[in-house]
């Protein structure tokens, strides 16, 4: 009888953990690593298989809410998108392809994708800025690598591709890709865009990561000859509700404060991961969430990105 009883005390935790914070079975699968039919019957006490399988998610669940900071500081903690992403550019490392990875602002794009060059010295991350010419973006890559910016653009481009197989780089990271589309001139997208693609023809991989309209904006302008180089297309959704209180946690927060709870809801739509880190960082000098959150709206009750 003691292992029944065991394994009964160890599923009322478990359930009595995967309520207090209002986990999904699909959140529970996803941290424990089981699978949804696995899950399911462990929550709902009808699993038949290993009796050490409750105590084990529950242990998994309590390590990836250990509070503390260390596990946001190491990257260790990720959101379902940012591992799709994370998976995403290893598989276009490793085939040497050209992809397009889109998503909402805020879901982890830019962590995922700097933490990824970290961990690489053939891979390089490049960020594109708003209102730049076909020139601008050569001249930007060329200064990426310490390479001569002269010449036309074709020169320019001969020297890019030179540069990079010098310096042995398997892959380029466009972040920011949908800043390269200028609403006045959307056609000139394509011409910014052949500089990715000439790499790409060159044996160099890359990543163009954006917003949800970078896609929309390739698609709309019609260019087989790019889209048909492009290996991989991913969308990636927006953070769920379970992982901004996760987030919130391991910041530091308790997301059952009064204030906190406030901070959470307004999340989704104002940044999500990063509104919330401006909101940490901010309450932890101002002494209060709620004095934070005063700061970063304006008088209207818009919210400022660059507060």
């Amino acid at each position: 009888m003691e292992p029944k009883l065991a394994q009964s005390s160890s599923l009322e935790e478990l359930q009595e953990f995967v309520r207090e914070r209002g986990l999904s079975n699909a959140d529970v699968a996803r941290i424990t690593g089981r699978s949804a039919a696995t899950t399911s019957q462990v929550l709902g006490g009808k699993y038949k298989g290993r009796a050490e399988t409750g105590a084990e998610m529950l242990a998994a669940l309590r390590e990836h809410f250990r509070p503390g900071t260390a596990r946001i500081a190491d990257g260790t903690w990720k959101t379902h998108g940012q591992s799709v992403i994370d998976s995403m550019l290893e598989l276009t490392y490793q085939d040497g392809e050209m992809t397009c990875i889109t998503g909402p602002s805020g879901i982890g794009k830019t962590h995922s994708a700097r933490l990824f060059a970290q961990r690489r010295t053939d891979v390089l991350y490049w960020r594109a800025k708003d209102g730049m010419s076909v020139g601008d973006v050569l001249s930007s890559l060329l200064a990426a690598v310490h390479a001569p910016d002269s010449g036309t653009n074709t020169r320019k481009l001969l020297r890019l591709i030179e540069a990079l197989k010098a310096r042995r780089i398997a892959m380029v990271i466009c972040d920011e890709a949908d800043l390269l589309v200028n609403e006045q001139n959307k056609n000139r997208l394509m011409k910014k865009l052949v500089c990715f693609r000439e790499l790409y023809e060159a044996g160099i991989a890359v990543a163009l990561l954006g917003l949800e309209s970078f896609e929309l904006s390739l698609r709309a302008a019609g260019e087989t000859y790019f889209l048909s180089r492009m290996g991989y297309f991913q969308k990636i959704g927006g953070v769920a509700l379970s992982e901004l209180r996760e987030y919130w946690q391991g910041l530091g927060g308790d997301p059952e404060g009064a204030e906190d709870r406030l901070a959470l809801s307004l999340a989704p739509k104002r940044g999500a991961l990063r509104f919330l880190y401006k909101v940490f960082r901010r309450a932890a000098a101002m002494g209060s969430v709620k004095q934070a959150l005063g700061l970063m709206f304006d008088a209207q009750g818009h919210f400022s990105e660059n507060v």
